[in-house]
C-alpha cells in the first residue's frame, strides 16, 4: 500500500486523480492534497512515515515542481517523486528527474500511463525499503550536511559518537552532480573497505570515513578520478552533529578563498594552516601605493594609472598564498575610502553628484566572488575618480578664480554680484558657469568653505558657537546653525561635544 501526497494548483486535476487512485488502487491512500506547495512541504516535514510518493504539477505559482522536488528530495530522500506537466517542454522534465523524480506525466494524463507509473512507484518503494546499510548511511550523511537530520535516533549514526573521522570535499565548479556520482560509484569498493560514506551534490563531492580505516595516508585524495580541476579540501574532527557542522562550514569557507584566488590544487589540513595564515597578512600599500596614484589621479594621467594597476594586478596574481577575501576586500574599500576622503578635500567636504555611481561599485566590490572580480571593481572605482579629476581640470580659469577667491575671503560678506564682479562677469551668467562646472551652486560652495573653517575652529574651546559664526562669515547664528546641521548632520553644540568626548 502506498500513502499518496497530490500537489497541482487546479483542484480539478487533484479531484481527478483522487478519484482515478480510489477506483483502481483501492489500497492507496492519499494523506495529501494541496493546491499551494509551501503547506505540502510543511506536511511533509512534520508527517514522517505519512507520504511514500509525491505527485507534483511541475508548472505552479510561486515555487515550481522542479524546486519543490529538489526541496522535497532534501527532506525526505526516500519519498518516490511524480512530475506532471501539461508542457512538452523537455528542460523542465530534464531538470525535474535530475533533481530526483523517477518519471513524469503529460497532462491530459491518459489512464494507462497513470497506471503504468504508479505500479513503477511502488516498485521503487519496495528497493528503498531494501536499501542496503551503506545505502542508509549515504541518506543519512545527505541529511547531516544539510543540517536536516537532528541525532535523536542513536542506532542510525553513520558511526559512534567521538570517532577520530576526516572529512574531504572535492569542488569543481564545471562538474554536475551525475558527473560527481559517477566518480563515487567507480570506487565504491575501495570506499566499503574503509567503512567511509560520500554523497554528491552539484560541484561538489563530500566523503567521510573513520581515521582509523586509512592507514594510506594518501588515500582520500586519490580514491577519486577528480580531474585537473577540481579543488581538493579536507579536515579531521572528531565525530558529533556540531563538530560536522563546524568541519562542513570550514571547507565551505576554505572552498571559497581557494575558488577566490583562483586556486585548483589540493589542500590537507596541515598544508591550509601554513598557507593561510601566511594570507592573513594583507599590506595593500605594496599594491596599491597611496601617495602616488593620489598625485596619478589629481593630475589626471590615465596612462600612469594603468601602469601602476597593472603591476599592482601583476603582483596579487602571482602571489603564492593568495589572498583571505574578506581581508582583501576589506583593504581594497579601506583605500577607496581614503580616495574619497581626498575628494572631499579637494571639494571642501563633500563628494560631487557626478560620483554617485560609486555606491553601486563599492558595492559590487564587497559581493566580489573572485580576486580579479574584485580587483576590476577597484579599477572602476579607481576610473571614476580619475574622470573626475580630469573634468575639473577642464573647468574655466574664471570658475578657479572664484572658487580661490572664496575659500581666501570666506569670512567677509561674499555676494553673487560682489564674486562676479571680481572674476569680471555678469551676475546672471556667472551664477550659471559655477553651478556648471561645481555641481552645486555659488552660495552652497561659500557654505561648504565656511563651514569646513568652522570645523577647524570647533576645537578652540574658548570660542563659543556664535563668534566661530561670526569669524567664519555668517551673521545670523541660527542661520549657521541650520546650515551646519545641514552638512555635518548634527548641531553645531552636539558637534562640539563629540569631539570633546573622544
Amino acid at each position: 500500500m502506498l500513502k499518496v501526497v497530490l500537489i497541482d494548483d487546479e483542484q480539478v486535476v487533484l479531484q481527478g486523480m483522487s478519484h482515478l487512485l480510489a477506483e483502481d488502487f483501492p489500497d492507496y491512500e492519499i494523506t495529501g492534497s494541496f493546491t499551494d506547495p509551501e503547506p505540502a512541504i510543511r506536511f511533509i516535514e512534520e508527517n514522517k512515515g505519512q507520504v511514500d510518493v509525491v505527485v507534483t504539477d511541475i508548472k505552479m505559482p510561486h515555487i515550481s515542481g522542479v524546486t519543490l522536488i529538489e526541496r522535497i528530495r532534501d527532506i525526505r530522500p526516500e519519498i518516490v517523486m511524480i512530475a506532471m506537466s501539461a508542457y512538452t517542454d523537455y528542460e523542465y522534465i530534464r531538470q525535474a528527474m535530475k533533481n530526483g523524480a523517477v518519471d513524469y506525466l503529460l497532462k491530459p494524463c491518459r489512464r494507462k500511463e497513470i497506471l503504468g507509473i504508479f505500479e513503477k512507484a511502488e516498485q521503487q518503494k519496495k528497493e528503498r525499503e531494501q536499501e542496503t546499510e551503506e545505502k542508509q548511511k549515504e541518506r543519512l550523511f545527505i541529511k547531516l550536511l544539510k543540517g536536516a537530520e537532528n541525532w535523536q535516533d542513536r542506532d542510525s549514526l553513520i558511526f559512534p559518537e567521538g570517532t577520530d573521522c576526516v572529512c574531504a570535499m572535492w569542488s569543481d565548479k564545471d562538474k554536475g552532480r551525475e558527473e560527481w556520482e559517477a566518480a563515487l560509484e567507480r570506487r565504491r569498493a575501495e570506499l566499503r573497505k574503509k567503512n567511509a560514506v560520500g554523497t554528491a551534490e552539484e560541484h561538489r563531492l563530500w566523503i567521510i570515513a573513520p581515521f582509523s580505516e586509512l592507514q594510506e595516508e594518501e588515500f582520500l585524495k586519490t580514491c577519486v578520478d577528480a580531474g585537473d580541476f577540481a579543488i581538493y579540501l579536507e579536515r579531521r574532527f572528531p565525530w558529533t552533529q556540531q563538530e560536522l557542522r563546524e568541519t562542513v562550514q570550514a571547507l565551505l569557507e576554505r572552498e571559497f578563498y581557494m575558488d577566490f584566488n583562483g586556486r585548483l590544487f589540493a589542500w590537507d589540513e596541515e598544508e591550509w594552516q601554513k598557507k593561510s595564515s601566511g594570507a592573513e597578512e594583507i599590506n595593500m600599500e605594496e599594491y596599491l601605493p597611496f601617495s602616488k596614484i593620489e598625485m596619478i589621479l589629481i593630475r589626471g594621467r590615465e596612462d600612469q594609472l594603468q601602469l601602476i594597476l597593472h603591476e599592482g594586478r601583476r603582483r596579487l596574481l602571482n602571489r603564492t598564498d593568495g589572498f583571505d577575501p574578506g581581508m582583501l576586500k576589506k583593504g581594497m574599500i579601506r583605500f577607496c575610502c581614503m580616495m574619497e576622503e581626498r575628494v572631499k578635500t579637494q571639494e571642501t567636504g563633500k563628494v560631487p553628484e557626478r560620483l554617485s555611481e560609486q555606491e553601486q561599485i563599492l558595492s559590487d566590490l564587497r559581493n566580489s566572488r573572485s580576486l580579479l572580480q574584485a580587483w576590476t571593481n577597484l579599477e572602476a572605482y579607481l576610473q571614476q575618480i580619475l574622470s573626475f579629476f580630469q573634468e575639473k581640470a577642464k573647468v574655466p580659469s574664471y570658475v578657479r578664480l572664484a572658487s580661490a577667491y572664496m575659500e581666501a575671503n570666506y569670512m567677509q560678506e561674499l555676494s553673487l554680484q560682489k564674486v562676479a564682479e571680481y572674476v569680471s562677469l555678469n551676475p546672471w551668467y556667472f551664477s550659471s558657469q559655477f553651478k556648471k562646472y561645481m555641481g552645486i551652486p555659488m552660495g552652497e560652495y561659500l557654505n561648504q568653505v565656511r563651514i569646513k573653517a568652522a570645523v577647524n575652529l570647533m576645537e578652540e574651546r574658548d570660542l563659543k558657537i556664535g563668534e566661530i559664526a561670526e569669524l567664519v562669515g555668517f551673521k545670523d547664528s541660527a542661520y549657521f546653525g541650520s546650515v551646519f546641521k545641514k552638512f555635518k548632520k548634527m548641531s553645531p553644540k552636539e558637534y562640539r561635544m563629540k569631539i570633546m568626548n573622544k
